[in-house]
């Protein structure tokens, strides 16, 4: 994610906590609630988005595709 937001920084910390600094001075910081690390990348990608911030990895990230069987069965996505 940060490599598709030119000048951005993050910070992953413990139990699925993650902030994000943009160079236009914005910041985003979350944490999932159950420690889960698969469900980091969504959520941030739909705060990134509903602040304006757009682009095909953040499109990319902003869901993730859960498999049972090796066939999808569902999917982690943000209700923000």
């Amino acid at each position: 994610m940060l490599r598709a937001l030119p000048g951005a920084i993050g910070k992953a910390g413990a139990e699925a906590s993650y902030a994000v600094a943009l160079p236009d001075g914005r910041a985003f910081a979350l944490k999932i609630d159950d420690g889960g690390h698969r469900a980091r990348p969504v959520v941030m990608s739909a705060a990134l988005r509903r602040s304006g911030v757009h682009g095909l990895v953040i499109d990319e990230l902003g869901r993730h595709e859960l498999l049972g069987g090796g066939r999808p069965v569902g999917e982690v996505r943000a209700t923000i």
